[in-house]
C-alpha cells in the first residue's frame, strides 16, 4: 500500500529492522560468604568495652572469618558454589583445590596404608600446634580450622605433599598479629586492653592526688 502526502505526492517508506536492545556484559557477582553465620551462630572473642559502654563486637566475627579464609587460600582451597550457594557435601561444606601443593614427598593413593597413617600422623601435629596456641581448642576457631585442614586432606591428590599442607596450615594459626583473644601469649587485643586500664588507672590516680591537694 503507497502512502501519501496531502499534495497526493508518493512517499517512499524505507523498511528497517527493530534495533535490538543492546544488552551489557555483567561480571558473574561474588557470593561473600560468612562463615561463622553459615556455620554456626558461636564466638569466643572477649568484647572489650570502652568507656561509653559501646562493645567492639565487630571484631570477633571479622578475625575469626578473616583466619579462616587465609587458611583455605594458604592450603589453595576454594568454597565450591552451585546456584549461588555453598555445596553441603553431607559431612562437611564442600570446596574445590585451585592449585595442587607438590613438595619433595607423596601422599600416595587413597586407601592406602602409607595415605592412612601419615593423615593421621599430620592430623595430631596440627592438633598439637592447636594446643600450643589456642587457649580453648574445642572454641569456633581451631575447631572449625581443624576442620579445614581436614577436608584438604581428605581432598589431596596422591601427588601432593602432606608435610607441605602442614607447614602451611601452621605458617596462617601460629600468627599472632591479630586481634585474636583466643591466643596464647601476648595478641594486640590484649596489649590494648592492658594499656587502656593503665591509662584509666593513672587518671583516676591523678584526680585523686588534685582533690587532696585542693
Amino acid at each position: 500500500m503507497e502512502m501519501l502526502d496531502l499534495f497526493g505526492n508518493v512517499i517512499e517508506v524505507k523498511k528497517t529492522q527493530p534495533a535490538k536492545p543492546k544488552t551489557r556484559a555483567t561480571k558473574a557477582e561474588k557470593v561473600m560468604l560468612n562463615r561463622r553465620n553459615l556455620w554456626t551462630d558461636g564466638g569466643y572473642l572477649a568484647e572489650i568495652e570502652d568507656e561509653e559502654d559501646t562493645p567492639i563486637s565487630t571484631t570477633e566475627s571479622y578475625t575469626e572469618d578473616a583466619t579462616i579464609q587465609r587458611l583455605e587460600e594458604a592450603l589453595y582451597m576454594t568454597p565450591r558454589m552451585r546456584k549461588g550457594e555453598w555445596v553441603y557435601d553431607g559431612v562437611f561444606w564442600d570446596y574445590r583445590i585451585t592449585r595442587p601443593l607438590i613438595g619433595k614427598r607423596q601422599f600416595g593413593a587413597h586407601g592406602s596404608l602409607l595415605r592412612e597413617s601419615t593423615k593421621y600422623l599430620v592430623q595430631a601435629n596440627a592438633r598439637k600446634l592447636l594446643d600450643e596456641c589456642y587457649v580453648d581448642t574445642g572454641a569456633w576457631l581451631p575447631r572449625y580450622a581443624m576442620w579445614v585442614f581436614e577436608k584438604r586432606l581428605r581432598m589431596a591428590l596422591p601427588e601432593e605433599d602432606p608435610y607441605e599442607l602442614l607447614k602451611h596450615f601452621t605458617d596462617v594459626i601460629s600468627q599472632q598479629d591479630y586481634l585474636d583473644e583466643s591466643r596464647r601469649g601476648e595478641s594486640i587485643r590484649r596489649a590494648i586492653k592492658r594499656e587502656r586500664i593503665r591509662e584509666q588507672r593513672a587518671a583516676a590516680k591523678a584526680k585523686q592526688e588534685a582533690r587532696k591537694t585542693a
